[in-house]
């Protein structure tokens, strides 16, 4: 494969790669520790192409359509952080991250998720962090629930929707949530968030007014941004 190597143990793959990737292709990369591919023209990956890369702790897939599926994801139990941008993703199959048992760090940015189960995230109990901004995902009750470990969430560039229990089962710090479009800061919002969140991102929305208790519950909360808005 003619790959490009930009330091001992990050590998980048270009289009001339594409007709290669294979489960059989990725065995050259046992040593691989960051393995970047992205605009590829692929629309598939092989099941089990990374399983012989046990060093692998970051991996980008960015702006091709690939079936996102469990078995792509085998053999990865020390990846520590994933991203998935711009794929088309619309939906994602219940615990397909299932493999990914030490991930920390979850990107699916730039995708369309109208739907997302919350099983979809099992296995996932050491994330921290999961990023859908640009992602327009509808945040359901318990689609945190197996992840007891998350505290940074960002879910900026996307239209916001307040459902009652969204917050349930999560303990976030950090939460993004800018130019969401968000112009009622009604205090249920933050419900179940009470108890743990210390930074608010609420850059560039339309808020006609901010009621006296807006915040209201939100004692731990050290940082709140509110530039730009109207």
């Amino acid at each position: 494969m003619q790959y490009h190597a930009c330091e001992a143990g990050e590998v980048i793959l270009s289009q001339a790669d594409k007709e290669l990737l294979t489960q059989e292709s990725f065995r050259t990369f046992t040593n691989c520790e960051v393995l970047i591919m992205n605009y590829l023209g692929i629309s598939n990956v092989a099941d089990g192409a990374f399983s012989t890369m046990e060093r692998l702790t970051h991996l980008s897939i960015e702006g091709d359509i690939i079936d996102i599926r469990l078995a792509i994801f085998e053999g990865l139990e020390s990846l520590y952080s994933l991203s998935l941008t711009n794929m088309s993703i619309s939906s994602l199959p219940d615990r397909v991250f299932a493999h990914l048992s030490g991930l920390k760090e979850l990107s699916l940015k730039k995708n369309a998720l109208n739907y997302v189960s919350p099983n979809s995230f099992y296995g996932l109990s050491e994330v921290i962090l999961i990023s859908f901004t640009y992602s327009n995902v509808i945040i359901t009750p318990g689609l945190f629930q197996h992840m007891p470990n998350l505290y940074q969430l960002f879910m900026s560039e996307s239209p916001f929707k307040y459902t009652q229990g969204m917050w349930d089962g999560v303990a976030l710090k950090l939460l993004f949530l800018e130019n969401t479009g968000l112009d009622d800061l009604s205090s249920d919002i933050w419900t179940g968030l009470e108890p743990t969140l210390e930074s608010l991102f609420l850059n560039r929305n339309f808020f006609l007014t901010i009621p006296a208790h807006a915040f209201h519950g939100l004692s731990k909360v050290s940082y709140l941004e509110l530039k730009s808005c109207i």
